[in-house]
Parts: structure tokens; C-alpha cells; sequence
């Protein structure tokens, strides 16, 4: 009985191959085109359109679009098919695109390898040195300041594709106050405004080399990690990576005493910070005033979850140790990250969650610090 069992399963198995196999057989012999080679690529390579292009279904039955009515969205292949139609053959690319569920197989002839031309994206963060000193325009105030930024400088940057070409944002929020009153920019608390530097970083837009003036490195060491929740960190250069006085904030957007690292090697603290305190002007800086305690970074030790800073003099308003280190005087702050963060929530008046705010918790010196936002999600009820 279980060997007549057995021999139905294996009879039915291979008839429903069949018939499987039967039906993709009529869809292809429907259409005439048959895929005969496959080729999977494991890095997603962009691609556009010249004129009218249209994207079809793996058995070439059903138009999917024309991708000459989508200028704006940007494909990528993930596979190249041979197509057989009758005893012609032709290479097709599967294209996906990364926000719409559209996918297809469209013709290679009429496909370009690259970014589209009314394409804008591409984002990618990184930290990038200078080579020389270099002569450039800030925007201060809507007006056009005339600088020479230092060589050595380090800026925390994006690129991003433009009109098929690669441009770079620096960071002005991510340098000390030091280097701007050095370039004779002075914040203060009034509406002051400084722009991000943009500069053409090649003129490709598929695996661009850096301009000779900069060369791009690994993050610096004694930079404070970006928030997980901080989105924006992903593609844009002036994520925060501060830590605020305290262990908790008893409201979003409040404005405490900050301490913050620069990417130019300093270790500033903001001390007069209050709820009072007025201004959200300089692009990247969060208030516009100048620390009232500043450090040149001599050296840095990372840990685990501890970072330690040394610098030539005392810091007001933190709670460093003077110690003998590589032979020399120096400061010591000490940062360590802890395990468990503080959890706020807040309620509507039905009691259903309104909003939860993670603080990732620090100790700076033994003081309790926190960084700005882990998370923050609204869970509206229906």
C-alpha cells in the first residue's frame, strides 16, 4: 500500500511539473520570445533611457511602461537575459527602481549606462581632507564671503549626483568656531546665517575621482557617533553629533549646554545655552553663539564604548583631569557611552502612545550627558 502510495506522489509531482512546464511554454510561444541565458549581478549599476524605451514582462507578453514618460525616476540593472525570437536573439537588462515596485526587461540598445540627465540623488556621506589651501566662496548672511580654507582641513562631506555630474556639500557645521573666526566669521546669537560650500567633485558621475585638492579619509577618531535614529546622517552632511547636559530632555527641541566634537580636531562646549537663548542660524551649528569653552584635540583614545580626550588646558563647565600623557601636561576628558538609554513617552488623553524619545545616556567626566534624538516615532490610533 505505501509503495502504490509512493508511486501516485512521484506520477502527480511529475505531472504538475508538466503542466508547469507546459504553461511557460504557451506564455513564451504566445509571445514567440524565449529566455535562454541569465546573468544575476550582485551591485545594483544604474542605467537611462535614450528616447522611447519600453519595459516588458519576463515572457515579453505585456508592456509594463515606456520609460521616456519617467524622466525623473533612475533604474538599475539586476540581471541581463538573452531573449530568443525566433532565431534572432537579443540581450535585455531587468531594471528595478528603488521606490516603486516597477520592474521589467528592457532592450540594451536602448539603455545607457549612468545616472539619467534630470536625475538629482545619490547621496553619500564621507569625511574628506584637503590637500592645499583653497580659495572659495561662503554664503554668510545671503551674501558671497570670499575665504581661503587651510590645508589639512577636515570637513564631513556629501556627494551627490547633479546633471550627470558629481558635486560635494562640505560641512560648515561640522568645523570649529576656531577656523571660522580664523576665516573672520563670528557667530553670534542674532539671525546669522553660513552656508554649506558646494563644489564640483567630478565630471562623471559613475565612480568619480576625487578632485586633487581633497582626499577622502575614515571618520576621525574623537568624533561622537551619529544617533541611530538620525536619518538624515545617512545622505546629509550636517547631522548632529552632540551630547546634551543632562539625562533627558522634558521637551523635543529643548536647548541645553552642549558639548560637541568638530571634525577639524576640536572639543567645544556650549555652556550658555539656555531655554532662553534665541536663533537656529548657522547651517549645521544648532544655536548661533560661539562655545564658551574650546579645545585643539592633541589626542584621542577609543575603547569599546569609552573615548578619551586630551587637550593643553582645563574646559569650564566640564569636569576633566590634568594628567601627564605621551610626556607632556595635559587634560584628560573622559566619554563613556552607557548601556541603558532613558525612554520617554507621551500619551494622548484616550491613553493610546503619542510619542517615544529614546536618549542614548553618556557619562563626560562623570556628569550625565545624552545625545539629542535615538528615536522619535508618533503611533497615531485609528
Amino acid at each position: 500500500m505505501k509503495k502504490y502510495l509512493a508511486k501516485s506522489l512521484v506520477v502527480v509531482v511529475a505531472m504538475s511539473g508538466l503542466f508547469a512546464l507546459s504553461n511557460v511554454t504557451q506564455v513564451q510561444a504566445k509571445s514567440g520570445y524565449r529566455i535562454t541565458k541569465t546573468k544575476n549581478y550582485s551591485s545594483k549599476t544604474p542605467f537611462y533611457n535614450k528616447g522611447t524605451a519600453y519595459m516588458w514582462n519576463a515572457s515579453h507578453t505585456k508592456k509594463i511602461l515606456n520609460m521616456k514618460n519617467h524622466p525623473l525616476t533612475q533604474w538599475y540593472r539586476t540581471k541581463s537575459v538573452i531573449m530568443k525570437h525566433g532565431s534572432k536573439k537579443a540581450v535585455y537588462y531587468k531594471l528595478v527602481n528603488v521606490y516603486k515596485p516597477w520592474n521589467g526587461y528592457v532592450w540594451r540598445g536602448n539603455l545607457v549606462k549612468g545616472y539619467g540627465p534630470k536625475y538629482s540623488g545619490h547621496y553619500r556621506i564621507g569625511y574628506f581632507k584637503l590637500n592645499r589651501d583653497l580659495p572659495t566662496t561662503m554664503e554668510v548672511d545671503n551674501q558671497p564671503v570670499k575665504v581661503t580654507l587651510p590645508s589639512g582641513t577636515v570637513f564631513r562631506g556629501a556627494t551627490n549626483v547633479y546633471k550627470q555630474k558629481t558635486w560635494i556639500t562640505l560641512s560648515v557645521g561640522s568645523i570649529s568656531n576656531h577656523l571660522l573666526t580664523s576665516l573672520g566669521i563670528h557667530l553670534n546669537s542674532s539671525q546669522f546665517d553660513v552656508r554649506n560650500i558646494k563644489l564640483l567633485y567630478s565630471n562623471k558621475d559613475l565612480n568619480p575621482t576625487p578632485p586633487s585638492y581633497l582626499t577622502p579619509i575614515s571618520a576621525p577618531n574623537f568624533l561622537f557617533p551619529r544617533t541611530t535614529g538620525d536619518t538624515d546622517g545617512k545622505t546629509l552632511p550636517d547631522w548632529a553629533n552632540s551630547l546634551y547636559i543632562g539625562k533627558s530632555q522634558t521637551t523635543w527641541g529643548a536647548q541645553l549646554p552642549y558639548l560637541r566634537t568638530t571634525t577639524d580636531g576640536y572639543v567645544e562646549y556650549y555652556g550658555n545655552i539656555t531655554g532662553a537663548t534665541q536663533g537656529f542660524s548657522i547651517w549645521g551649528n544648532p544655536l548661533g553663539v560661539p562655545p564658551t569653552a574650546s579645545q585643539q584635540i592633541l589626542d584621542s583614545e577609543k575603547s569599546g564604548n569609552t573615548l578619551t580626550l586630551y587637550y593643553a588646558n582645563h574646559m569650564e563647565g566640564l569636569q576633566d583631569n590634568q594628567v601627564t600623557h605621551n610626556g607632556r601636561s595635559m587634560y584628560q576628558l573622559i566619554i563613556q557611552k552607557q548601556s541603558e538609554p532613558v525612554v520617554v513617552k507621551n500619551y494622548y488623553s484616550d491613553g493610546k502612545l503619542s510619542e517615544k524619545t529614546i536618549y542614548e545616556q553618556y557619562l563626560v567626566g562623570g556628569q550625565p550627558f545624552h545625545n539629542m534624538d535615538l528615536q522619535y516615532d508618533y503611533e497615531y490610533g485609528d
